[in-house]
C-alpha cells in the first residue's frame, strides 16, 4: 500500500504512458527547467502514479506533458508531488493533478 493510497477520493485505473515531466527550477538548483520521462502506471480523475529513474520531492510542484493521441498534442498538467517510494532502481512517485 501506499502512503497516500487510504486517502484517495478515487480509485486509480491501470495506465501505461511515457510522459515528459518538468521539474521546477527550485527544486533542481538549475537554471533552466529539467526534463525527464517517467512511465504512468496507474490514473484517476484526481492524479495518478508513475515510475521514474531519478527522485521528484514531495510538496514539489511539476508540470507533466499527457499526450494527446487524436492530435498529437502534450497536454501540460500541473501537479503536486504527494510523496516517492525508491525501489530497487526506480522511484514510484504519487501525482496529484492541480485544479
Amino acid at each position: 500500500m501506499h502512503p497516500d493510497e487510504d486517502q484517495r477520493l478515487t480509485s486509480r485505473q491501470p495506465f501505461d504512458q511515457l510522459v515528459r515531466i518538468e521539474r521546477n527550477r527550485f527544486f533542481t538548483g538549475e537554471n533552466v527547467p529539467v526534463h525527464e520521462i517517467g512511465q504512468v502506471l496507474d490514473i484517476s480523475p484526481l492524479g495518478m502514479g508513475v515510475k521514474t529513474d531519478s527522485p521528484l520531492q514531495p510538496k514539489e510542484m511539476v508540470r507533466v506533458y499527457l499526450p494527446v493521441q487524436a492530435v498529437d498534442i502534450p497536454l501540460p498538467v500541473f501537479s503536486e508531488v504527494r510523496w516517492v517510494k525508491a525501489h530497487n532502481n526506480y522511484y514510484r512517485t504519487g501525482l496529484q493533478f492541480m485544479r
